[in-house]
Parts: C-alpha cells; structure tokens; sequence
C-alpha cells in the first residue's frame, strides 16, 4: 500500500513539473511540434493583465511577439487607423487582440473579443457596475464616444450605454459622470 501511495504522488509530481512551459522571464515558451511552432501559453492566451494581454507586454518587440504568435498578421488598429499592428487570430479565425506599436515596441494592445479577460474576469460585455467595482478610479468621459479609464491600472474600455455626463467646463470640455444604466457595458479593452 505504502509503495503503490509513492508511486502515484510521483506520478503528480512529474506530471505537474511537465507542464510548466514558462521560461525563467515568465514568458511563454514557443515549442517545436511536428505541425510546426504553436505557443503554449498556460491559460494566458485570454488574460488580460497590467501592462499585458495575451502574454504580450507593452514595450516587448515586435521580434518577441512574432517568437509568440509566429502567425500574427501586419495590420492597423481599428481605434487608431494610423497605428500600426500586429493582429494575434483566434483558432476560429477571429481578432483576438490587436499588439499596436511605434517603431520597434508595443505601445497598446486592443481587443473587442468575448473570451478576452482580467483576473477579476472583466472583458468586453462587462457592465459598469462591474467596472466601477474592480476599477475605482474609473473615469467616464466622451472622448469621440464614450470611454471609461483606470489611469492607476492603464486600462480603458470603450462604452456603449445610455451615460449622461455634465459639462463642467465648456472651453476644456471636462466632464463630470453623472450616471449610466444598467445595461451600459464595454465594447473595447485598449491596455497601455
């Protein structure tokens, strides 16, 4: 009996050192498979973080992101025409997030596409009651439509909803959030 309990928490514990496929930068390892590389990304592929998504960070390189996602596609970003990016494609075809950048570096990343979340589970089609409670320092303003933004954790989201905002001074245009409905919710995740 004793001899069968150490052969199986052996098992668990080389199962569980295997699938560790991060490197020591915490970044996911590309691996080589007979089909070609694929990126094992350990459940990040949706994760939405500081300064990331999708295992890419603001300031990486275009060669990093390409090393991730060899199969991203040169494009532009859909809020910002002029901004070059690279689209990462979901299985199915689909954008999943959009990795703009200047130069060489990722400056933003973009994403309109329902798996994409935060830890807290925050993503497009989240109402704003949810992104009150998890961002605080939630600001809403009409910025061509209407974006609420967490400047502490440099993440912004595109509204669609019935917001009323009063002008608080004409001449800068600031605006004060007076209140939104229950079913205004976030059609963009743009993370700086």
């Amino acid at each position: 009996m004793r001899k069968s309990w150490f052969i199986l928490l052996s098992a668990g514990v080389i199962l569980l050192s295997s699938c560790n496929n991060e490197n020591k930068q915490g970044q996911p390892e590309v691996v080589e498979k007979k089909e070609g590389p694929i990126v094992e990304l350990n459940n990040n592929l949706y994760l939405i973080g500081t300064h990331s998504m999708g295992g890419i960070k603001i300031g990486m390189t275009k060669a990093e992101v390409l090393k991730l996602y060899p199969n991203a596609k040169e494009d532009t970003i859909k809020l910002e025409a002029d901004v070059p990016c690279l689209s990462i494609l979901h299985t199915d075809g689909s954008l999943l997030f959009s990795a703009g950048y200047e130069g060489d570096s990722i400056t933003i990343l973009e994403s309109q596409h329902m798996k994409m979340k935060t830890a807290a589970g925050i993503g497009v089609g989240s109402v704003y009651t949810a992104l009150k409670t998890t961002y605080p320092d939630l600001i809403v303003a009409n910025i061509e439509g209407y974006v609420g933004f967490s400047d502490k954790e440099k993440i912004s989201f595109t509204l669609e909803g019935d917001i009323k905002l009063d002008i608080v001074n004409a001449e800068t245009m600031e605006t004060k959030f007076i209140s939104a409905s229950p079913d205004t919710k976030a059609t963009m995740i743009l993370v700086e």
